[in-house]
Parts: structure tokens; C-alpha cells; sequence
């Protein structure tokens, strides 16, 4: 598969691959929603998934932006379903750290998470394309 190619998923297909990135993650014990949904549910336009972390509790909700959605819009690079799940469940993991307090910008943090769901992602393909 090329890194041009989209990737979409049903919501059973999306579900299964969380089951695996929360093991993967070491967030096995966290109880987490997951939905797709349209365009309307988001609350900034230029997302393709979000997330909400409730920490103490070990909770969370991650939406996916549909498939339709995607379409609609003038985004530029195809959609990667898996890569927006990993990319929420990294933020989940990384949600407790203070990152002004590290002395981090908040677009570098957020490149940081980006480009690592990304490798994630593709290497875990890659596993699965060799074997």
C-alpha cells in the first residue's frame, strides 16, 4: 500500500483496531467511545478526529471524521482512519504532560504526535505485509 492511498474504515474495523492500539499503548484498562460522524459533530473544521480524556477515571470518546465528511472537503491528503485513532489515543496518553510548563509549543507538540501515528501506523502495516 502506498502512503497515497485512503484508508476507511467501518466502525467494527475501527473498533478492532483501537482494541489493538490500546494494548499496544499499555491503555487496555480505559473505557473509550468511539464514534465516526459527520462534519457537524466537530467543533474546529480542520480536524479529521478528536478526542476527550477524562484521566482520573481512565475514560475517553474519540470521533471520526466520516467518510462522507472527508470527501466534502478540500483536504489534501487522503484519509487514514487508523492514523486519526492512533494520533487521538497518543494525545490520551500524552494529555497529562504540561507541555507550556516543558517549555513546548503547542503546533511542535502537535507535529511531534502527528508524525509518530504515523510511523505507528505504517510500521505495524508493514508487519503485517511481511508476515
Amino acid at each position: 500500500m502506498t502512503e497515497a492511498e485512503a484508508v476507511v474504515l467501518t466502525l467494527e474495523e475501527l473498533k478492532t483496531c483501537m482494541e489493538y492500539w490500546q494494548r499496544a499503548l499499555r491503555m487496555q484498562d480505559w473505557k473509550i467511545e468511539l464514534q465516526i460522524v459527520p462534519r457537524k459533530d466537530f467543533i474546529d473544521d480542520q480536524r479529521t478526529a478528536s478526542s476527550s480524556w477524562w484521566q482520573r477515571c481512565k475514560d475517553g470518546e474519540i470521533k471520526v471524521l466520516s467518510e462522507t465528511s472527508y470527501k466534502s472537503e478540500a483536504f489534501i491528503d487522503p484519509q487514514d482512519m487508523e492514523v486519526s485513532l492512533v494520533h487521538e489515543l497518543l494525545h490520551g496518553q500524552l494529555d497529562r504532560l504540561d507541555i507550556e510548563a516543558a517549555g513546548l509549543r503547542r503546533d511542535a507538540f502537535e507535529q511531534a504526535i502527528v508524525l509518530t501515528a504515523q510511523a505507528l501506523v505504517k510500521l505495524r502495516r508493514q508487519a503485517a505485509a511481511a508476515s
